[in-house]
């Protein structure tokens, strides 16, 4: 007898039936994993923003820093407020890295160049004749004119101060009060400076600020509109350091390229007055040192052993809107661009306490 085999094929119905299954839970596994690596990258992300990398050791490469030396030559005028309030937007002191950037500012040194040097830059500025010795590292030239102009320069830096008598003649000013646009009023500024070599990089791009003056007396004080200004003041600072930190001087929001103009005369001609106090900085010599808390940055200052760069009231009590980090610009040139902690308050109020960690910073005192 013949026996019967049994099929064990798939059937049409079955090859479809686990088709389908595949198909079902393929989809599935696909969905799972995108949706699982969508929730790992999300994890990933929280994680390092609630758990950073931390930062590598301060290098403190420099060894211990001088203490910013933010006191003028001449007797501030500024009132010195006792009391402070702090009502910033974020109810707070706000939060700072634990340590930042310390830079190189290279001094050059002197050479036997140096005199022929200083005759060449201000015969570029119309001063031909035989300077006035006032030290050993500066010369002054004045020369008369319908406005009397004196050039100051220092013969190892270059930098330097030009001004006229214009607050001796303002009838000469009030001629014409033909101010310049903002921008073309710092154009002019930078082309003046371009008399004596090409700008750094790090002016030749920044915008600078500018206000409106009228003259009242033999004083400035702040125009309200072009239409009642007699000059336009500019100030330059050079870009922000690191694309981050604005640089401050010991005047406040005047720059290192402080500049006068009037309607009287024409281009470069109608700069009265310009300081020029560039100094350059190495950006590619620098150490990162440690910070002071910010809390300990407030109670310096409500200590009284902060620094008050300006405030345009006579009040006692200040009522502080803003910190942040800066760095100080310092006027009379430094051996380092330093950072400092930067309080900004009502009436113009400005106060800075140096940043840099007390025990990286050589005598704080007398700064004050």
């Amino acid at each position: 007898m013949r026996s019967r085999s049994t099929d064990t094929g798939l059937t049409l119905t079955q090859a479809s039936f686990f088709a389908r299954q595949t198909i079902k839970f393929g989809a599935f596994a696909i969905v799972f994993i995108i949706v699982g690596q969508m929730f790992l990258s999300a994890f990933t992300t929280y994680w390092r923003t609630v758990h950073p990398t931390p930062p590598p050791p301060p290098t403190v490469g420099f060894g211990i820093l001088p203490a910013p030396q933010f006191k003028t030559k001449t007797k501030s005028t500024v009132h010195q407020p006792k009391n402070y309030k702090l009502e910033t937007a974020t109810i707070g002191l706000g939060h700072f890295p634990n340590q930042l950037k310390v830079y190189l500012m290279p001094k050059k040194a002197p050479n036997l160049l140096d005199h022929e040097n200083a005759l060449k830059l201000a015969k570029r500025y119309g001063f031909v004749f035989k300077p006035e010795t006032i030290d050993d590292t500066h010369y002054r030239w004045i020369k008369p004119g319908k406005l009397t102009q004196t050039f100051d320069l220092n013969i190892i830096s270059h930098t330097f101060d030009y001004k006229t008598d214009f607050l001796d003649k303002p009838e000469l000013l009030l001629e014409s009060k033909e101010l310049p646009t903002k921008y073309a009023a710092v154009e002019l500024v930078k082309g003046f400076l371009r008399q004596s070599g090409p700008l750094a990089r790090d002016i030749a791009t920044a915008s600078g600020q500018t206000r409106y003056l009228k003259i009242v007396g033999n004083d400035l004080e702040p125009a309200l509109a072009a239409s009642e200004a007699d000059l336009m003041q500019i100030d330059i600072n050079r870009l922000p350091i690191d694309q981050r930190y604005q640089t401050y001087t010991q005047q406040g929001e005047q720059g290192i390229i402080h500049a006068l103009l009037s309607g009287y005369g024409h281009g470069i001609s109608q700069i009265v007055k310009l300081n020029n106090h560039y100094y350059p900085i190495d950006y590619l010599t620098y150490e990162t040192y440690p910070l002071k808390n910010v809390k300990e940055a407030w109670n310096l200052l409500v200590a009284g052993h902060g620094y008050i760069a300006a405030y345009r009231s006579k009040r006692d009590t200040v009522v502080v809107r803003e910190v942040e980090l800066g760095y100080y610009d310092d006027l009379n040139g430094s051996q380092y661009l330093e950072p400092i902690f930067v309080f900004k308050g009502d009436d113009g109020f400005l106060g800075y306490v140096p940043a840099i960690g007390a025990r990286y910073l050589a005598n704080e005192k007398g700064n004050h």
